[in-house]
């Protein structure tokens, strides 16, 4: 079997090349660069960002057009905008694929800065990942994380949609969450063996941490559930 199974890939190696086989053999890195449109008229945003094993970076920026940055891959990667009626849709998606030759996480690599002052409903959906997320200066509506055996860093900043959701799905990682503490927190985490470490101002009841004193800023929801984990959530 595993012989065929070496004959098989070398004949769609020969036939097709790196691109149009079903597995990664480990090409050389593209770069493909992200340019999205001007922010004038846009009411809301979604970002869908689906990349697989890759470095990713994702901050904020001033600079008057609802996205700019970069994706190095070994891979076919896909990018789309799409503005309809005042709501910008922004996709980068990668070539699904079994790795034959694993390239790790230190090639592909993600940098995205989001467009300030436009509510954001952010999709992230990643495997064994290194992803450093610094939303200070994004307006977030939602933020889903869907992780695989990865690193998380992820900020938040005080300028949010009440009642914004953030949640993190993951297996076995390092989770480290900061979050304004100005915020009305209310903090949910289900996690198998994990070592759980959250700032002491919060109240915890079972599962369910509230901010003390809280009330001066607007709802904010997390939900964390992972698998063998170190999870840390810190106030600034």
């Amino acid at each position: 079997v595993l012989v065929l199974a070496i004959i098989i890939g070398g004949a769609a190696f020969v036939a097709f090349g790196t691109d149009r086989t079903p597995w990664d053999f480990g090409g050389a890195l593209r770069t493909t660069r992200i340019d999205g449109p001007a922010s004038a008229g846009v009411r809301e945003a979604e970002a869908r960002i689906d990349v697989g094993a890759a470095r990713i970076d994702i901050a904020s920026s001033r600079g008057g057009v609802m996205t700019e940055g970069t994706l190095e891959s070994r891979r076919d990667p896909q990018v789309t905008h799409n503005v309809s009626n005042g709501v910008y849709t922004l996709e980068v998606l990668q070539k699904k694929g079994v790795q034959i030759f694993h390239s790790g996480i230190q090639g592909d690599r993600l940098v995205l800065d989001l467009a300030q002052g436009v509510p954001w409903k952010i999709d992230v959906d990643t495997g064994a990942a290194d992803a450093n997320l610094d939303l200070r200066g994004v307006t977030l509506s939602e933020l889903t994380v869907d992780a695989g055996a990865s690193s998380l860093d992820l900020t938040l900043g005080p300028d949010i949609v009440g009642g914004a959701r953030v949640s993190v799905d993951g297996g076995a990682g390092s989770y480290r969450l900061r979050l304004p503490r100005d915020l009305d927190i209310t903090l949910t985490i289900d996690a198998g063996v994990s070592s759980v470490n959250v700032d002491g101002a919060f109240q915890r009841t079972g599962d369910v941490y509230r901010l003390a004193g809280a009330g001066a800023g607007e709802a904010l929801s997390v939900d964390i559930n992972a698998g063998v984990s170190s999870i840390s959530v810190e106030l600034y």
